[in-house]
């Protein structure tokens, strides 16, 4: 997976043909489907593994942390300095193939979930922190996708934090 990863980051989706990665490997293309039944079963363990790195990991290590406020302010600044190529690959094919669009959205709603808890956690009310967490993810899905500007680079995770941060906290 971690080569299929980085040609889905560093040459996007239309990399992930089991002929070129057969040929990256230095494997038969047979030795391919060997670990995979077909390239939809390849996908999915791509996308698994997307998951993985990208989101249920991050999840793991924030729960680690003490506290909910400790745990928002790590991941706004997890984000801000995530590379995101993978992230803006696997974005892309989804517009492409509805089966990866799926994919994306539930993990989507999982994350949004979790800012969700995190705001609820600080004290935020259970009506407002649902759009409070869904435009902070919006927010980090467009950085994620447009091109930077001097200005988005300037963001401090303080910033991201005061903007989202809740009356009744």
């Amino acid at each position: 997976m971690v080569v299929a990863l980085k040609e889905l980051a560093t040459h996007g989706h239309g990399s992930l043909s089991a002929n070129r990665l057969a040929s990256v490997l230095g494997v038969s293309r047979g030795s391919f489907y060997w670990h995979f039944q077909n390239i939809e079963d390849f996908e999915t363990s791509v996308l698994k593994r997307w998951q993985q790195l990208t989101t249920d990991s991050i999840i793991a290590e924030m729960e680690t942390l003490e506290s909910a406020e400790q745990r928002l302010a790590t991941l706004v600044r997890t984000s801000l300095s995530a590379k995101t190529r993978l992230e803006r690959a696997v974005r892309c094919w989804a517009i492409d193939k509805k089966s990866v669009a799926r994919f994306v959205s539930r993990i989507d709603v999982k994350r949004m979930e979790y800012v969700r808890q995190l705001l609820v956690a600080i004290g935020g009310d259970h009506d407002d922190v649902g759009m409070r967490a869904q435009v902070l993810y919006w927010a980090s899905v467009g950085m994620i996708m447009g091109p930077v500007s001097d200005q988005m680079a300037a963001i401090q995770e303080s910033d991201l934090v005061s903007f989202f941060a809740l009356p009744n906290a």
